[in-house]
């Protein structure tokens, strides 16, 4: 499956499914309608490729005609409560944007690391968000989360790292609790701009839905 394949799958996907209820949902779904376009297709959902000794699963994990895609999926969202086609949906504001950056990246290193060392032919991470401050440019200071910013025309290569400087410490000259257990530097090995593109328009405050695809293969990141 290469970056066009789950653009497209995504796109149709939104025509079906314009909102989810969790970061599950969507995976299922996703699944689900990437056996639907692909019927010869094994579609797999939270397996774990590296073996024993982790916690880490991937979300969806394709075979299809002999090449193997493993894909990330996350999903960030705002408050939303409105009724979609009949079903009601009730979403929270998820805080931590830094950490959730954060983790975006490390499952962009994670993908990479499949194509290049566990026999995967291509790897993307998708991200769908009706939250702006993830595509929208960054304004004023410098933020501790600079590195693994996401929005809209972002570039990500090379060392991801917190800035950690006087301005980030704490009052008390400590790193900021956010970065506890996140200290590792993420090393991207290749070179992706974020592109957001519509995802949906679901009905009421925060319906504007927006999809993000980070596609690596065994050629290097894109």
């Amino acid at each position: 499956m290469d970056a066009q394949s789950v653009v497209e799958l995504l796109r149709e996907l939104g025509r079906e499914r314009p909102i989810f209820h969790s970061e599950a949902d969507l995976q299922l779904a996703f699944g689900l309608r990437t056996q639907r376009a692909l019927p010869g297709a094994r579609v797999r959902l939270e397996t774990r490729p590296w073996g024993g000794g982790t916690n880490w699963a991937l979300d969806v994990d394709v075979t299809y005609e002999g090449r193997r895609t493993a894909i990330e999926m996350k999903y960030l969202v705002k408050a939303y409560d409105q009724e979609v086609a009949g079903e009601r949906f009730i979403l929270k504001t998820q805080s931590a944007h830094d950490i959730r950056r954060y983790e975006t990246v490390k499952d962009l290193v994670r993908v990479e690391d499949l194509v290049r060392n566990y026999g995967f032919d291509r790897g993307h991470v998708v991200v769908v968000s009706n939250d702006p401050a993830y595509w929208k440019p960054p304004t004023g200071r410098r933020t501790l989360d600079e590195a693994f910013r996401l929005h809209d025309e972002a570039v990500l290569a090379g060392p991801r790292a917190w800035s950690v400087g006087p301005s980030a410490m704490t009052t008390t000259g400590t790193i900021p609790g956010t970065i506890k257990d996140r200290e590792e530097v993420l090393n991207v090995a290749g070179v992706y701009e974020a592109r957001w593109v519509e995802y949906s328009r679901a009905p009421g405050r925060n319906g504007d839905f927006r999809s993000l695809v980070l596609s690596c293969s065994a050629g290097g990141g894109t």
